[in-house]
């Protein structure tokens, strides 16, 4: 719920730097991602913790809202993504067989999420574990989540500085409401381009067309895996149009 930056400013000497947030920062909401190879990132789920109902809130196009006591996915959120999101990305499911790479998260591996993909034409492969950053086209190194994240933590911040503040009978600043998260991520997902998820599949090997993916263009992690070390692998850089306005810091753990 809160999302201060890792980082700042202050006067070498200091044992102390003074932060500001709204004493929300361990608490958590999971954010459900999903890009295809041509580019297009389908509609993306949010699911909030600790609720048994779905709050009434404006919920943008590009949303799916759910709630669940523990906040994370599991079987039967699996098995409503499926339905209502992974298989609103196309009228053409019927008819085309699709693969669906996923990590191995335990809601991802079961059964009957397994064949309700299977009855819509749909294999699944799992990215095996301590692999995601350089298999998964979400998690590789410029890819869409960290754009997604640094989103996040930008319209966090406007929030933050420009919001006329709520406050608790305590006296502490109240976090952002549901509308304000969920608008946040509908726009942190749009700030995610094309040619950023397009790019992310290439890095990770996986080309639209079944083709194969030369050594260079691949990223490093996978180049060694795969002994290509020594290629001059191209990376994202601040220069590349691909990348506007991404950062290639450090990631920091965010659901």
């Amino acid at each position: 719920m809160d999302m201060s930056s890792d980082t700042t400013l202050d006067f070498i000497g200091n044992k102390n730097v003074d932060g500001v947030n709204t004493g929300h920062d361990k608490s958590r909401f999971t954010v459900v991602l999903c890009i295809c190879a041509d580019g297009r990132i389908i509609n993306t789920m949010i699911i909030l913790k600790g609720l048994v109902n779905v709050p009434r809130v404006d919920v943008p196009a590009n949303i799916r809202l759910y709630a669940s006591k523990g906040g994370s996915m599991n079987e039967k959120l699996m098995q409503d993504w499926v339905r209502s999101v992974f298989c609103s990305r196309g009228p053409y499911l019927a008819t085309e067989a699709s693969l669906l790479l996923m990590d191995c998260h335990q809601s991802h591996q079961m059964e009957p999420v397994i064949q309700l993909l299977k009855s819509y034409n749909v294999k699944t492969k799992m990215i095996p574990p301590k692999t995601t950053s350089f298999l998964q086209p979400l998690d590789v190194t410029g890819g869409p989540n960290k754009k997604f994240k640094q989103c996040m933590r930008q319209q966090w911040e406007h929030w933050m500085h420009h919001t006329e503040p709520e406050y608790t009978p305590a006296g502490n600043r109240r976090r952002p409401s549901y509308q304000h998260l969920v608008d946040m991520v509908s726009r942190a997902v749009e700030g995610i381009t094309a040619d950023t998820n397009k790019r992310a599949f290439e890095l990770c090997g996986v080309s639209p067309g079944g083709n194969v993916v030369p050594p260079g263009a691949l990223n490093g992690r996978l180049c060694h895996v795969l002994g290509y070390d020594g290629l001059n692998v191209e990376a994202p850089s601040d220069d590349d149009e691909r990348y506007a306005n991404d950062d290639d810091s450090d990631s920091d753990p965010f659901d």
